[in-house]
């Protein structure tokens, strides 16, 4: 009899303790960004999604769910109101500073947008380790084509804005802009385009394409951006991305975490990336 009762007052003691400190759920937002983060066969993919399940592992404390957020706009929005939602990938901006809490050090280190062409035109205008934007516009029968439903960064519209009257740039109204675009490239129908280099191996390589392109940086614009973790700002977000930017710190120093980008971009790119992210990138750490 003694013996029930004291198991019956741990049970307790034990269902006391687990309400007083209920296991928290933070909600990981993503957007549909391939080849980062999206949905396939009704699974989520990406190696976003590789790098979110990593932190996640070292977060047992938590419940963890993933939700579709769709694009960085409501993303953000979603981050903001919480009450505890976290996402990776988020640039630093003063709005954004003042309602959520960023990690000390970046998630992602990215080229920038690049120039794409054909494996073949690469190797005849001699393997350049990158190419002038305002340079190249000015050679005739070389033919950039371009998406006139892709808004691109604000350095590239205005190379663009001063060339609208160049004849060597096509407009083309696409449905399936990326993949349209690369199948026009490899057939000649123009000799250069512009994407982000792990993008463009994502499409190509659901076209059979991979083979094909190789992408180049751009002189005129940097050659890569970071991205960051960011959680809700309120005490619990706090903590949370604390304990993110001590995760970030440990696994990013491990060979897959570099081969999430690498195995995305093409060949000529691979050494540049890697010096970049072992001398720059994971010396980054931002109060």
């Amino acid at each position: 009899m003694i013996s029930i009762v004291k198991i019956l007052i741990f049970i307790l003691s034990l269902s006391i303790l687990l309400s007083a400190n209920p296991k928290k759920t933070i909600t990981w937002d993503i957007p549909i960004e391939p080849p980062i983060t999206f949905v396939k066969d009704n699974k989520y993919d990406g190696y976003g999604i590789s790098i979110m399940k990593e932190i996640q592992s070292s977060l047992p404390e938590y419940f963890h769910k993933i939700r579709v957020a769709g694009n960085y706009k409501r993303l953000s929005r979603d981050v903001k109101e919480g009450p505890l939602t976290c996402a990776l990938g988020l640039f630093k901006t003063k709005q954004r500073l003042e309602n959520m809490y960023f990690t000390k050090v970046p998630v992602f280190s990215f080229f920038d947008l690049q120039i794409v062409l054909t494996v073949d035109l690469f190797n005849k205008i001699g393997q350049p380790k990158e190419l002038s934007l305002k340079k190249i516009l000015k050679i005739n029968d070389f033919t950039l084509g371009i998406s006139d439903g892709r808004t691109y960064s604000k350095k590239i519209r205005d190379i663009l804005n001063e060339n609208k009257n160049n004849l060597n740039i096509s407009r083309y109204a696409q449905s399936n802009v990326a993949s349209s675009l690369l199948q026009m490239l490899v057939r000649n129908r123009f000799d250069y385009m512009f994407l982000y280099p792990d993008e463009a191996m994502y499409y190509s390589r659901n076209i059979g394409l991979s083979r094909k392109i190789v992408t180049i940086p751009i002189t005129e614009i940097p050659d890569y951006g970071h991205s960051w973790a960011a959680c809700t700002k309120n005490n619990t977000g706090k903590d949370v991305i604390t304990k993110i930017n001590k995760s970030l710190l440990k696994i990013r120093r491990n060979n897959d975490y570099i081969n999430y980008y690498v195995a995305h971009i093409s060949s000529n790119l691979h050494e540049y990336y890697k010096e970049h992210f072992e001398n720059i990138f994971l010396k980054i750490y931002e109060d």
